[in-house]
């Protein structure tokens, strides 16, 4: 590569998983996922507009490697972290 940094295929650097790439942001988003909260209410509850809130859920399904929002809450579950 031009820079001298090598990347894997998924374009992360070798090394550095998804996960941990995921915000605080991201973290709270992902909390109101697992209590069933809606796109509406996740941007009312975080004070941010309902695209931002699907801009976060695509790049956190990215990160995760999540199909859904169900695998998502469920995988949230196994995964908790203060946000």
């Amino acid at each position: 590569m031009a820079n001298g940094k090598r990347q894997r295929a998924n374009g992360f650097p070798p090394g550095r998983r998804p996960i941990d790439r995921i915000t605080r942001r991201e973290w709270q988003a992902i909390a109101c996922v697992a209590l069933a909260y809606s796109n509406r209410e996740i941007a009312a509850k975080l004070g941010i507009g309902l695209q931002t809130v699907k801009n976060h859920m695509r790049s956190i399904l990215v990160k995760t490697g999540m199909g859904n929002r169900v695998e998502l809450a469920l995988w949230a579950v196994e995964h908790r972290k203060a946000a």
